[in-house]
């Protein structure tokens, strides 16, 4: 964001101050979290299973329901190993339109009994935002459609992808999930390898693979991305602001 605001705003370097993101405060320190057993059970999964959470991309990405069907079908053919499960969430910016599309989507596979299909909406209160990361927080591997909640993910450092192509259909840059990748919000993302985007099905499933049996995968690239877009990430970014607005008064 310094960077941004320097190069395309012209603010002087000198009059920005680097503070981190207060909505992450809380998941530093372990204060608000739950165990994988309670969240577990909140999901209504056994105790035994792993999942993998699926975060929406919005009306603009209409093919994702391929992408889990397929998910769905390598889970049943046994490729995954066994009690591997899924976590649907809405796209975390969705109003409107956005809901309902995502509703649409996602609705054929809330009575999968491997599947748990969440629409309610997070970031909209401290319960909710505890719900979500810790959900979060206990997923194998995540997968965020070009979307912010990168930050806690990688925040939480678990396994995190996205997807560099359209389901079965071959879609237009113009209508693709591929033109996201050159938002240059997003540049520092997939350059970082923290991300990894999933080319085609194939590479998705190698992936998820890898990821189930070794949640340490681009540990590496994520603490990276981590020191690049969260800036400083000690749960002490709200006391920042508070100081630097008492400063200035």
């Amino acid at each position: 964001m310094k960077d941004f605001a320097h190069r395309f705003q012209h603010y002087p370097l000198s009059q920005m101050t680097v503070v981190g993101y207060p909505f992450l405060d809380y998941i530093y320190g372990g204060k608000y979290t739950t165990s994988r057993e309670e969240t577990l059970k909140t999901l209504g999964f056994p105790q035994d299973a792993k999942y993998i959470m699926y975060i929406a991309g919005s009306m603009f990405c209409p093919d994702e329901p391929d992408v889990i069907e397929e998910m769905i079908r390598w889970e049943e053919e046994g490729v995954f190993g066994a009690n591997v499960y899924f976590v649907i969430r809405p796209y975390p910016g969705g109003r409107g339109r956005d809901d309902v599309f995502d509703k649409q989507k996602f609705e054929r596979f809330r009575a999968h009994p491997k599947v748990s299909v969440q629409m309610q909406k997070f970031w909209a209160g401290m319960e909710t935002n505890m719900e979500f990361m810790n959900v979060m927080r206990h997923a194998s591997a995540i997968m965020a459609i070009y979307s912010t909640a990168v930050l806690p993910a990688v925040a939480l450092d678990r396994p995190l992808l996205t997807l560099g192509f359209d389901g079965y259909t071959k879609r237009p840059f113009h209508e693709s999930v591929t033109r996201f990748a050159i938002r240059e919000h997003f540049k520092d993302v997939v350059d970082s390898g923290g991300q990894v985007v999933a080319k085609d099905f194939s590479h998705l499933k190698a992936k998820l693979i890898e990821y189930l049996k070794n949640p340490h995968a681009e540990h590496a690239e994520r603490e990276a991305l981590r020191a690049r877009i969260l800036g400083p990430f000690d749960g002490k970014a709200s006391e920042r602001i508070f100081r630097e607005i008492m400063s200035s008064l």
